[in-house]
């Protein structure tokens, strides 16, 4: 049977798709209009002639493919370097591709100047690089710009540091960033060097550690202003102290950044403790070590799991190394390599703790035992009495990549097994557990 709609109905159908269309055409023609009044420079309340539409592109890419056509001259905006977290991700392009599209045109801009080359040199540490070739053009454009910049001497002491700074940290991924600026940024530190802030000589102290042998020049310039630093060292915070005195390592330095770990050791993470007490104990005369031990053994305490295996071996071989470790100290540490399980550290930390509580060793210090057990995990591993030797240096292997190499590939012995709680008993003559209550056809 067929149905047939009554006119009604069909004038109805016919009035709702010519409203449809209606709104449908004044929505385009508003839209022309508001393009119109952008490109011609015409904006209600704007200061200028700027655009209404600031950070459009960025947000919405068919706009902005939109707003291209319309003729609307995007040179004129002033320049916006997009932090990386903030731009969409492609779905079949390499991430990287993503973020230097959105730069593309802000580079090329005529008021690009030092500080957005800054901030998007800064911004290269949050971008994603796989898959990265050097030769891509957005980002040679970058570092030609940035070059062509620090020619011109007009870049302050701040933005010279913190390019430096961020060159060093990406040397492993972006080589060709510190080849191309790294001869002119250190030119330009030796000509600012009396300019250079606080906060800012802490990332170059950083910098020029990580280029000791790229750049020892830099390194000798550094060095040469650290001796002034022990009377400043109120203006610095704890970490900035430690940082710097561990890169350093100037026994004046380290004395008094003693003292303000002493007092602030909450204020460290394990890796900068550790750290600093590596360069502390290398000093000819530690003061006040038994008041540093009490402090450390506190704090190892609150530390999470993560951070035990190194760090925790780092400290007990440093102080080893110092010949400073207390009782106290030495027995929080063997407590926590025994509670972590010895098969599931890394080769590196059997090594260290077979080395560094050999020579702690002392009649009576109640710690025969745990080196017992240290000693047969040695033979388990095959460690020979070079390599034990070898791991007071620490795992990086004091600089040396062969021994660095050596104990990044000697992983645990053991997995670690995660620990079950165990099932609840039954109390005698008490209320049963849901699982007795399962009928005898279930359980059968």
């Amino acid at each position: 049977m067929v149905v047939r709609r009554s006119v009604p109905s069909r004038r109805l159908l016919t009035w709702g798709c010519t409203v449809v269309l209606a709104l449908s055409i004044l929505s385009t023609l508003s839209t022309l209009s508001t393009l119109a009044r952008h490109s011609s420079g015409r904006i209600e309340g704007g200061a200028q002639g700027q655009l209404a539409l600031v950070g459009v592109l960025s947000r919405n890419d068919r706009v902005s493919r939109s707003l291209r056509l319309a003729g609307v001259d995007f040179r004129d905006r002033p320049v916006k370097i997009t932090n990386p977290a903030r731009v969409k991700r492609g779905s079949n392009q390499p991430p990287y591709t993503v973020v230097f599209k959105t730069w593309k045109d802000e580079i090329q801009k005529p008021d690009f100047s030092i500080v957005h080359a800054e901030k998007a040199i800064r911004f290269l540490e949050k971008v994603n690089l796989t898959s990265f070739q050097e030769d891509d053009l957005v980002f040679a454009n970058l570092v030609n710009r940035t070059r062509a910049l620090l020619m011109t001497g007009e870049a302050s002491s701040r933005e010279v540091v913190s390019i430096l700074w961020s060159s060093t940290r990406l040397l492993s991924e972006l080589p060709h960033l510190y080849q191309a600026l790294g001869p002119l940024l250190i030119q330009e530190v030796e000509r600012r060097k009396e300019e250079i802030a606080l906060p800012d000589f802490m990332k170059l102290v950083q910098a020029a550690d990580g280029l000791r042998e790229e750049a020892p020049e830099l390194w000798d310039e550094v060095n040469s202003c650290i001796p002034g630093l022990a009377e400043r060292a109120d203006e610095f915070s704890t970490v900035e102290l430690v940082n710097i005195a561990s890169a350093c390592g100037d026994s004046q330095l380290l004395q008094v950044a003693q003292r303000s770990v002493i007092e602030n050791a909450e204020d460290l993470k394990p890796p900068e403790l550790a750290n600093f007490l590596f360069s502390l104990m290398s000093s000819p005369e530690i003061a006040e070590a038994e008041e540093l031990n009490n402090v450390v053994s506190r704090q190892v305490r609150l530390w999470k799991k993560a951070d035990i295996d190194p760090h925790l071996w780092r400290i007990v071989v440093a102080f080893a190394r110092g010949g400073a470790c207390g009782r106290q100290l030495a027995k929080a540490v063997a407590r926590s390599a025994m509670r972590e399980g010895l098969g599931t550290l890394r080769g590196w930390g059997i090594a260290a703790l077979a080395w560094a509580y050999r020579e702690l060793e002392t009649p009576g210090d109640g710690l025969a035992s745990f080196r017992r057990h240290v000693s047969v995990e040695v033979e388990l591993r095959g460690f020979n009495e070079t390599q034990i030797e070898s791991s007071s240096l620490g795992p990086d292997g004091g600089g040396n990549q062969e021994l660095c190499a050596m104990w990044a590939s000697l992983g645990p012995r053991l997995e670690r097994t995660p620990i079950i709680a165990p099932a609840p008993r039954l109390r005698q003559g008490g209320t049963t557990s849901p699982s007795s209550q399962i009928s005898p056809q279930l359980s059968s």
